[in-house]
């Protein structure tokens, strides 16, 4: 049984390893250096969001986000970038999803079948958007002048989703951290600005979402990109 239980873990690290990434995916060459791209693989997997925001923009972002990453290690994309470029104005982001799906423990404990996750769970997400509201605070004390994060749409029954997360057992606490990230970036002291495509996704998650359940396809990347790049045209953000 212990071999069984063992082997359980292993294939499902596996599974989370080419589903939420561990690599850096995509690496597009960029010409404009004072907007850069940080977060996970809604952005690195495919580079889908990076290449339609650079159709709308006429320019390419340098892009330094990574499939697997946890909010610790998106701020160390960013202590990156800001140390190649000082001079970095917009920030276009995601982070925290990994937090819960790359957690064996976290990744069980807060899925739900109710419309709201555990209470423990909720701390557990308080306590990742901590972390983000840090590293918005640190963008600010360099010079950033905006932020664009962009939350999490919500899950569908896919081949990663229905192995690992119980189908959308996940979406209460998907629905509860883009809530929580709205209100905590709408206080923020930077000039933050939540993006949020869970509307844009709804009934849509057939052809929005690929079938793993967690990535976005192209043609839900292209709405995801047009969200962030008309909110980036309303506030005067440079781009």
């Amino acid at each position: 049984m212990k071999k069984l239980v063992f082997g359980g873990i292993i294939v499902s690290l596996f599974f989370m390893a080419i589903g939420c990434g561990m690599l850096d995916m995509t690496n597009p060459a960029a010409n404009e250096l004072d907007v850069v791209i940080v977060g996970d693989s809604i952005f690195d997997l495919d580079g889908f969001i990076h290449d339609n925001l650079a159709t709308l923009a006429g320019k390419s972002y340098k892009d330094y986000s990574k499939s697997g990453d946890t909010v610790v290690y998106v701020t160390r994309q960013y202590n990156t970038a800001i140390a190649a470029r000082p001079s970095i104005k917009t920030v276009i982001m995601d982070g925290g999803g990994n937090d819960v799906l790359m957690d064996l423990y976290w990744s069980q404990a807060c899925q739900s079948s109710s419309s709201t996750p555990s209470s423990a769970c909720k701390a557990y997400i308080d306590g990742v958007l901590d972390k983000v509201e840090t590293l918005w605070e640190d963008m600010n004390n360099d010079g950033v002048d905006n932020i664009f994060h962009l939350g999490y749409y919500n899950l569908k029954k896919g081949t990663l989703t229905i192995l690992l997360y119980g189908g959308t057992k996940l979406n209460p606490a998907v629905n509860y951290a883009d809530n929580q990230l709205a209100s905590a970036c709408a206080v923020s002291p930077a000039e933050c600005w939540s993006v949020d495509p869970r509307a844009d996704f709804l009934g849509k998650e057939s052809t929005y979402i690929k079938s793993d359940g967690i990535h976005p396809a192209n043609p839900g990347a292209k709405v995801i990109a047009a969200k962030i790049w008309n909110k980036m045209v309303s506030v005067g953000a440079y781009k």
